[in-house]
């Protein structure tokens, strides 16, 4: 018997999809050893998709649906409101007055370099 997930909260839209995941796999009675059989993708593969650790990628998202029986073109809309929504809830938060996020600057406009336009 493999080891017990901690089951996601679904506060995210990575989790919230995981747990629509882990909620189709136990309708068909599937433990996770059995589905990675049938959808071809190892164990921990599949666990990982339904953790809530971040969105599966859609090839294995649409192994695992279709393993479960299920119609991938019904699950791709929820897998991309899923992926953008934990895209934004990731941005890092904009630098004050430039719009921007700190990836977005260089290092020395983040040191406020005079010549930059910046107050030091």
């Amino acid at each position: 018997m493999g080891r017990r997930q901690k089951p996601p909260d679904g506060s995210t839209g990575a989790e919230r999809f995981a747990l629509r995941l882990r909620e189709v796999r136990a309708s068909r009675g599937f433990t996770v050893r059995r589905l990675a059989d049938k959808a071809g993708y190892a164990a921990s593969t599949l666990s990982k998709a339904e953790s809530g650790d971040q969105v599966p990628s859609w090839e294995v998202a649409e192994a695992f649906v279709q393993a479960c029986g299920e119609d991938p073109a019904t699950w791709r809309s929820s897998r991309l409101t899923a992926a953008a929504s934990t895209a934004r809830a990731q941005e890092p938060p904009a630098l004050e007055g430039t719009g921007l996020t700190a990836p977005q600057v260089s290092p020395s406009l983040q040191r406020g370099r005079p010549e930059a336009g910046l107050p030091t």
